[in-house]
């Protein structure tokens, strides 16, 4: 099997010398790679022998990792190379997927070379390579041969809509979500906010007096006081007014089986039937987005004082991100109660203390069933 090559027209930059770069997530993106599409054998496995002519016995990728993945990018996702050795990387007959299966989709053609210290931005479309990226999955580079050389792995809502998924320090560091991308170039940490000083920054969805311009009627409630939560990562809707039935969130989970746990605190049992639970990817006006929210079957109640727990694929079908909200809607289609939360807020979980009436926070252990702590 031989593999076509072409002369790629790829951005290939050297080290930035310790400058930051703050521009546009899309800024340097080549819109033109010359990256050859392996699709019509993508699925047959790596032979032993490639068909690339290199003199892969001599070269030598040590420093070569992914550094920098934009899994939602505008209008195209990419994902940068680094090179963190002293010396230049020819890339010619090196591989890159999103599978670690088929690792022949896409190959970089002859003339493509990552100078030492410098960066590669490499566009992934289906236009431009045959595939796009997911909001959870994998970019992986392999050499020649076939050989696993690096990959970026990143769970749900990891590489967000104007964010990135990236090391720090580059090349070498741990993975996180990046609130500034910087395609070619360092990446950047993120900033720290401080939480209190009534002012909404980094990931804080609202600080003190600065809700974001969010209320209680704009979260579907018909009324009442909306407040930040005090640790500024959530709304606290206890001073919205809700329906008739008490029954509320309780507590939620972005990780494992992506749990929601309702309450209810009236002294007698309740009928759930015709009650849902929508995540933030549920428009009521577009049908296609239906599998975003989840109608609770005939037979479904919650008894007094009583939690019921609802678990992904058992019963809702749509996964909960690292920053994402859950709202509950009585059988009248009246929002009951809401909660939203920032990255890695309910990990492990985002529960109310105390139980059904308490603001909402990160919680250090699940309690789904149980009392919160």
């Amino acid at each position: 099997m031989r593999i076509q090559r072409y002369s790629p027209i790829l951005i290939v930059l050297a080290a930035a010398c310790g400058e930051s770069n703050s521009a546009d997530p899309d800024a340097g993106v080549s819109a033109d790679s010359g990256v050859v599409q392996d699709a019509g054998f993508a699925d047959s496995g790596v032979e032993a022998d490639s068909g690339v002519e290199t003199d892969a016995g001599v070269r030598s990728f040590a420093g070569l990792v992914v550094n920098e993945v934009a899994a939602a990018g505008s209008p195209d996702d990419w994902f940068e190379l680094y090179n963190g050795s002293s010396e230049a990387i020819d890339l010619e007959g090196v591989h890159f997927s999103d599978d670690p299966d088929r690792p022949l989709r896409a190959t970089f053609g002859a003339g493509t070379v990552i100078e030492a210290g410098g960066y590669l931005v490499q566009v992934v479309s289906d236009a431009e390579v045959g595939f796009g990226l997911g909001s959870d999955e994998l970019v992986v580079i392999f050499d020649p041969d076939g050989v696993e050389l690096d990959r970026a792995d990143w769970p749900e809502e990891g590489s967000p809509e104007t964010r990135s998924w990236g090391r720090i320090p580059d090349g070498t560091g741990d993975f996180m979500t990046l609130d500034t991308p910087t395609p070619g170039a360092a990446n950047v940490a993120n900033e720290p906010s401080e939480c209190g000083n009534d002012l909404v920054e980094a990931r804080e969805v609202c600080d003190g007096a600065d809700l974001a311009s969010e209320s209680c009627e704009s979260l579907g409630y018909a009324s009442g006081t909306l407040s930040c939560n005090a640790d500024c990562e959530g709304y606290d809707v206890s001073g919205c007014v809700v329906g008739t039935l008490q029954v509320f969130i309780n507590e939620v989970t972005s990780t494992g089986d992506d749990q929601i746990e309702l309450i209810n605190l009236e002294a007698t049992e309740v009928d759930l039937e015709g009650w849902s639970v929508t995540d933030d990817g549920w428009d009521p006006t577009d049908p296609t987005t239906d599998d975003h929210r989840y109608t609770l079957p005939t037979g479904t109640t919650i008894g007094a004082g009583g939690y019921l727990v609802l678990v992904k694929n058992f019963d809702h079908l749509f996964g909960l991100g690292g920053s994402d909200s859950v709202t509950l809607y009585d059988a009248a289609d009246a929002v009951a109660d809401t909660v939203t939360w920032a990255t890695d807020a309910a990990d492990p979980s985002y529960c109310r203390s105390p139980d059904g009436t308490g603001a909402f926070m990160t919680c250090a252990e699940q309690t789904f069933g149980a009392a919160n702590p």
